[in-house]
């Protein structure tokens, strides 16, 4: 035998050994058991959303008034040589508006037919949210955000929603942004 084998005979023969006495190696298997967003907060509310809704985070700069429109359209900005509706995302669930020289990110939303931009309070980041800790009941959140939600998940004594896009921009409140008369 050379001897640039027997390493590899020497874990054969462990293998071997441990299959014998019944010892096993854990599977590695995919966990689906916890689910991954990107975590927000509007007013007093802490919601997540699926990382494919937004394709932007960025700082709100100037936004350029649109007439006629409803108080929480707060206007248009550029975000990288794009035009997107800003819309106060704190303001249309009834929370106070959002001062964007002291606090306020811009979520980009993955619909250029919207063409549109989501102003919140605050960015948490990337959130990991156990499947064992979700309710299904969106009553449990604010009644202005239970309209939009899938579910919400409690993590670390916190209530997330975990908001449903397609039910918002689906939402003829939110696409109507024409000032009533």
């Amino acid at each position: 035998m050379s001897t640039d084998s027997r390493p590899f005979e020497l874990l054969q023969r462990m293998q071997q050994q441990a299959a014998a006495a019944g010892y096993t190696l854990p599977e590695v298997s995919e966990s689906e058991e916890r689910w991954d967003g990107l975590a927000f907060g509007v007013g007093n509310v802490r919601l997540a959303s699926d990382l494919t809704a937004f394709t932007d985070i960025v700082e709100c700069g100037a936004v350029t008034p649109i007439p006629r429109t409803r108080k929480w359209v707060r206007g248009i900005t550029n975000v990288r040589g794009s035009l997107y509706c800003v819309v106060d995302f704190a303001q249309f669930l009834g929370f106070p508006r959002i001062n964007v020289d002291t606090e306020g990110k811009l979520l980009v939303v993955n619909d250029q037919e919207l063409g549109c931009a989501l102003l919140v309070n605050r960015i948490f980041g990337l959130r990991h949210f156990d499947h064992d800790n979700e309710y299904q009941d969106a009553e449990v959140m604010d009644r202005s955000v239970q309209a939009f939600l899938q579910h919400s998940y409690l993590q670390d004594d916190e209530l997330w929603g975990v908001l449903d896009m397609e039910k918002l921009k689906r939402s003829d409140g939110f696409r109507n942004v024409e000032m009533e008369n």
